[in-house]
């Protein structure tokens, strides 16, 4: 066996990122180091919809605001129209169903939901939003609770919250909504397809939802069937899209495999809960050789698993064998200097708010 390069830090002590986030401090990475530092955006999601209904109708989009009334239904299953309260009926060669966790339209074809209860407790989700303070936090935190979870994104306009739980008694939330992960059986379904929670939806521990919406809108643009290919499309669209849903399922559940609470039902609960083969796969592997396999279409990397189970307290037993040669003491120095210089690199950003500013006033 090859001797360790035993290290008493954690595995984000190595990734710029974790460096620059406690001190409030960012920047968009040079163009030579782009892979030094992995970023997402929190975006304020009323005021991204309004953004793209703006470029939408400005490129020539028509939109029509009424209430759905009714699914007309052809011979063949297919949507024939939908008639709307107060306006003309629309007929289109092909629907988007982007009426969210109901999929109204889908669902008036038959589509059925598959629910992932069993994996994925709460049932309940209340949400918030807090006064803007003085620094707007680079990241969003997750944080247990007794009886579920609790995600605060730092937005502009204040921390807005959510609390995840299997109990609808959320102390504090300004409105509380019932909550279903899971999947419809077909995303796509003759001349109709699912996008964003009218295809799926998955606990966003991982801040998955929108991600899935744009994953859904790109699979459909890639998949665009001529005459006549509408069937083959809308195969190759829901197997994939599926094996993105699952993964995305997978990457939540990962949480509650590996948490270490036992000190309520809910945790416990998890602890024995049937996690998917694939998930049970990958904490194996990682366990026993340091090696993650990757499904197709997995939504996370190599490094965000290794980052999931490193936090939790999971270490592969033993060393990769293609290290048998290496010096020990050679890969500690290596180490101490790449922290270092991680270090020194996220002491020179600017704050957060600081970089907002001027990304929003490039001009001064």
């Amino acid at each position: 066996m090859a001797p360790r390069a035993e290290s008493k830090d954690p595995l984000n002590a190595f990734a710029l990122g974790a460096h620059a986030a406690p001190l409030q401090k960012f920047a968009l990475p040079p163009r030579a180091r782009e892979s030094l530092l992995h970023y997402g955006m929190h975006v304020d999601i009323t005021r991204y919809i309004e953004a793209l209904r703006t470029r939408a109708l400005a490129r020539g989009v028509k939109r029509i605001e009424a209430e759905i009334a009714g699914v007309l239904l052809n011979g063949e299953g297919a949507v024939a129209e939908i008639t709307l309260a107060g306006a003309p009926a629309a007929e289109a060669d092909l629907f988007l169903d982007c009426t969210g966790a109901e999929a109204r339209v889908l669902s008036a074809m038959g589509a059925a939901f598959e629910d992932w209860d069993a994996v994925s407790p709460c049932a309940f989700v209340g949400y918030g939003r807090n006064a803007p303070g003085a620094e707007i936090a680079p990241f969003t935190t997750i944080a247990a609770r007794d009886d579920g979870w609790m995600q605060t994104i730092p937005l502009q306009s204040g921390d807005a919250w959510a609390i995840f739980s299997e109990s609808p008694n959320i102390d504090g939330a300004e409105t509380i909504h019932p909550f279903r992960s899971g999947v419809r059986d077909t995303m796509w379904r003759g001349n109709c397809v699912g996008v964003g929670d009218a295809a799926g939806v998955v606990e966003p521990l991982h801040g998955l939802g929108l991600h899935m919406a744009h994953r859904g809108v790109l699979r459909l643009l890639s998949l665009l069937p001529q005459p006549g290919g509408e069937a083959s499309a809308g195969a190759e669209y829901n197997r994939l899209m599926r094996n993105e849903f699952a993964s995305a399922r997978d990457a939540a559940c990962a949480h509650y495999a590996l948490a270490q609470r036992t000190d309520t039902e809910f945790w416990r609960a998890r602890a024995a809960a049937p996690y998917s083969a694939a998930l049970a796969r990958k904490i194996t592997q990682f366990k026993r050789r340091g090696r993650i396999p990757l499904e197709d279409e997995d939504v996370l990397q190599e490094s965000d698993w290794a980052a999931i189970f490193s936090a939790h307290g999971l270490w592969p037993e033993r060393s990769d064998l293609s290290t048998a040669d290496a010096d020990p003491a050679a890969i500690r120095a290596g180490l101490e200097r790449m922290k270092a210089g991680l270090a020194g690199m996220a002491a020179s950003m600017p704050s957060h708010r600081a970089f907002i500013q001027d990304s929003l006033n490039p001009a001064g």
